[in-house]
């Protein structure tokens, strides 16, 4: 803009960070009123570009929809459509802290720890209410396909089954060993695992299967987010402001269940030495959201969505040996 005394005038305008993945999928806040919807697999390419009514404060993604939101308010839109539309409005009259989708069903966290969990395309339908029968408030929350995992302020895990409209069945419930206060929970894809962290800041394997627990050694007090390899469901990695630990949680040993923190093996004849586990460090402005054979796709704020190996699966080509010479192949592929 220009002024009758000859200045110009220019106007910086900053967009929120806001982002949230679903497999391989990535939505973004691309402008002001505009989301992006891009796959990471095929180099960033976008998949649809949906105009919003709103300009939203929060964002989350799912399957088949993605939903914004403002105060109270949320919009529901089908992302994997010919055209993507709004399905469905709410207004939740309280303050939103957490929304999380599955290709039908809908959980809203509210600030004061209740959930409202309702179909998504149903704009009118009852929805059930959580916590239940004067339950402790919810402080976190997960859709894992057809169950709703709830962590309530006690620290106490409670998995349901949602069967319909009208019904959640509760299957199982779960608190850390020791009296000590489940703080955080993270499901792998499928439910079958969670990685809980509790209020020594200690991290354990948890199998609602067969209620078993593995403590995860050298685990990260710090630890913000957990993400499970899309390829191989036995390798996951804690995510901390700074750097990551990568593990590979082994169902069958000699030794029983173990988590092995991964070494990085930088030549062949290392493969049967025990070495210490490596972690692989972040730029500040990166935020680790999807985790595909060993790679680690992260949101950054200047160039939206990139990635990098974990230090455990960074190679050139191939290896080489320890009596091999310089020409011969330089790294080993774990």
């Amino acid at each position: 803009m220009t002024t009758s005394n000859g200045y110009f005038v220019g106007f910086l305008t900053v967009i929120p960070s806001l982002f949230s993945a679903f497999e391989t999928h990535v939505a973004l806040l691309s402008s002001l009123t505009e989301v992006s919807v891009i796959d990471c697999c095929k180099n960033n390419q976008i998949i649809v570009k949906v105009a919003l009514e709103i300009e939203p404060t929060f964002l989350r993604m799912g399957p088949i929809h993605f939903c914004v939101g403002i105060n109270s308010a949320i919009s529901y839109y089908k992302w994997r459509s010919n055209k993507a539309k709004v399905v469905c409005k709410r207004d939740y009259f309280t303050s939103i802290k957490a929304v999380c989708m599955n290709d039908v069903w809908t959980a809203v966290l509210s600030t004061v720890g209740t959930v409202s969990l309702h179909m998504i395309e149903d704009a009118k339908g009852t929805d059930i209410k959580f916590p239940q029968g004067g339950d402790t408030p919810i402080i976190q929350m997960h859709i894992i396909d057809a169950f709703l995992i709830l962590l309530d302020q006690k620290g106490k895990v409670r998995i349901y089954l949602i069967e319909d409209a009208q019904t959640a069945a509760l299957i199982t419930e779960h608190q850390a060993p020791g009296g000590n206060i489940i703080e955080k929970v993270f499901p792998n894809r499928k439910g079958t695992r969670l990685i809980c962290i509790d209020s020594t800041g200690n991290g354990y394997l948890y199998n609602p299967v067969d209620d078993s627990q593995i403590m995860i050694p050298n685990f990260s007090a710090t630890t913000t987010n957990v993400l499970f390899d899309l390829d191989d469901r036995n390798l996951f990695v804690t995510v901390d402001p700074e750097k990551m630990h990568t593990y590979l949680y082994a169902p069958l040993s000699l030794d029983g269940s173990s988590i092995i923190p991964l070494p990085e093996y930088l030549k062949l004849d290392e493969v049967d030495k025990q070495k210490p586990g490596v972690v692989t460090f972040l730029d500040k402005d990166l935020k680790p959201i999807i985790l595909k054979s060993g790679f680690v796709y992260s949101h950054a704020r200047t160039d939206g969505v990139r990635g990098q190996y974990l230090t455990t699966h960074s190679y050139m080509t191939s290896w080489r040996g320890q009596n091999d010479t310089d020409e011969g192949h330089l790294r080993y592929f774990l």
